[in-house]
Formats: structure tokens, C-alpha cells, sequence
């Protein structure tokens, strides 16, 4: 939402057969969904106003940021980005960690959130150190996404992990190489 209007977008992706494949209701001033496409077909967007206001409206269609569970990804943030969205599909349900690390000396204040595939947030980071981690419970074959902002005036890259959390049993053994 560009003004300072109370902006309440909702609206459907459709397919080439004109079959709904997601839907957004927006009660926020900006909203994002994620979406699995196939190459090569048509799809379309439909937006409507639900509120008695009128405002102007930026709609965008990108690829997006996908991180494979088990390898690093490297972005670069900046005093000026807006939040960066990272995409991930577990393959089993369970525990996973996601990390990030400051991969320059500069002082980052990375925030960001975890949402799931309704696009609630499921759990937050608040960093004000080099590192931070979280474990969250995760299920199979749905879509995670990963919100990163930066709060600092500063430009720093950072390192962004999501891999399967270590468990040990009570009573069990756990063996690791280091």
C-alpha cells in the first residue's frame, strides 16, 4: 500500500484452467504469498478492494530466494533494504535449526521472523550479537518462509542456515564428528 489509506486487499492466483491455487487477504499495509509454478503456463492475478477506501497499490511477481535444508545461503544486507524473504521445504517433520552468522567485522542487527505455509509467524529472532539460532518444529512438504530485515544503518553480508536439529534421547547416545 502506497498512501496512508486503510488498504484491505484480497485476491486469487488462478491457473490456465481458472482454478484458484492460493488466495491473499491483506489486513496488513503489505502481504506476500508463495506460490509453486510450472514453467511455460499462464497464470492470473485477480485484486479487489474489500474496504471503503481507495488507494494506490504495488503489485509484484519474482522468483524466489530458495534455500536448500543442510547448505549455507550468503546475502547482503544493507542500511537501505527493505525485508529479504528466503523460501524452504522440509522433506521430514521434526526439529530444525535455523542460524545465521555476521560475516564481517561490521556490527549487524538482524530481525527477522519465521512464518508458515498460512503465513503466521511461528517464531521470531531479535539479534543484537554476531550469531542467533532457533528451533523450530517443523512439518513435511510445506512451504517455510523466512523474513530478514535490517534495524542498523549498517552493510554487512551474513550467512543464513536451515538444517536438521541434533536431538539426543534421554537415556541415548549421541555421536558426532567436530
Amino acid at each position: 500500500n502506497e498512501d496512508e489509506e486503510d488498504l484491505k486487499l484480497k485476491g486469487y492466483v488462478y491457473d490456465n484452467r481458472d482454478i484458484s491455487i492460493d488466495k491473499f487477504d491483506n489486513s496488513k499495509d503489505s502481504y506476500n504469498i508463495t506460490v509453486n509454478l510450472e514453467a511455460n503456463q499462464r497464470y492470473k492475478i485477480r485484486v479487489y478492494n474489500d474496504g471503503n477506501s481507495s488507494a494506490k497499490y504495488n503489485l509484484s511477481v519474482k522468483s524466489a530466494n530458495i534455500i536448500t535444508i543442510g547448505d549455507e545461503f550468503t546475502d547482503n544486507v544493507t542500511k537501505t533494504d527493505e525485508s529479504t524473504f528466503f523460501y524452504f521445504t522440509p522433506t521430514n517433520s521434526g526439529l530444525y535449526t535455523i542460524e545465521w552468522y555476521n560475516k564481517d567485522e561490521e556490527d549487524l542487527k538482524l530481525k527477522g521472523y519465521v512464518y508458515d505455509n498460512r503465513d503466521e509467524s511461528i517464531d521470531k529472532f531479535d539479534n543484537s550479537k554476531d550469531s542467533y539460532n532457533i528451533t523450530v518444529n517443523l512439518e513435511a512438504d510445506q512451504i517455510y518462509e523466512i523474513e530478514v530485515y535490517n534495524e542498523d544503518n549498517s552493510n554487512a553480508e551474513y550467512i543464513l542456515t536451515v538444517k536438521s536439529a541434533n536431538i539426543i534421547t534421554i537415556d541415548g547416545e549421541f555421536t558426532d564428528n567436530v
